[in-house]
């Protein structure tokens, strides 16, 4: 509704930097789309323009699936389809759902590789919404499940592991 998407844009406008992050312990939302809103309130902007925030990272999102994704084309069509027309229309966090769980899908078969931005996105997953945080719990244990199997990867498993913990227990500790 109109007053969820509001109370983001509130917060951010009437709390300062401090203030906001304490208030996190007593809102549903982790604190990252606070965080993408607060240069827009700062600099003035109305709260129309959280809709437009919200299609373009849902856009970006997209574009990363269709770009990246090994998927069918008609896979990518009913996804593309489902994401812009629903999402942008929702000026809330779970717009940036779209492109950290694309992100992460695209990147998952290089995690081992890039483990560092796999960490990260695991990270900002966390910091999404609260359901999110079961995404990144699945993940994170998938992950280190292959480090104790192969060896070889266990260089890998502190910078993944060390982004999405330190998610996971700032997200607990804001609550």
């Amino acid at each position: 509704t109109v007053r969820d998407e509001a109370q983001a844009w509130l917060l951010v406008r009437d709390c300062t930097f401090r203030h906001l992050v304490e208030m996190m312990q007593s809102e549903g939302h982790p604190l990252l789309w606070h965080m993408m809103l607060l240069p827009f309130v700062r600099a003035g902007f109305s709260p129309d323009i959280m809709k437009y925030i919200s299609l373009l990272v849902v856009t970006a999102g997209v574009a990363v699936m269709v770009r990246y994704a090994p998927f069918h084309p008609l896979i990518k069509l009913l996804v593309c389809g489902l994401c812009t027309y629903y999402l942008p229309d929702v000026a809330r966090s779970y717009c940036v759902v779209v492109f950290v769980l694309f992100s992460v899908a695209v990147l998952y078969s290089g995690r081992h590789e890039h483990c560092m931005l796999y960490g990260i996105l695991l990270y900002l997953l966390t910091q999404i919404h609260l359901i999110m945080e079961g995404a990144a719990i699945a993940l994170i244990t998938l992950y280190l499940l292959e480090v104790l199997q192969d060896r070889g990867y266990r260089k890998d498993l502190r910078p993944c592991c060390l982004g999405a913990k330190y998610g996971l227990y700032h997200h607990q500790k804001l609550r």
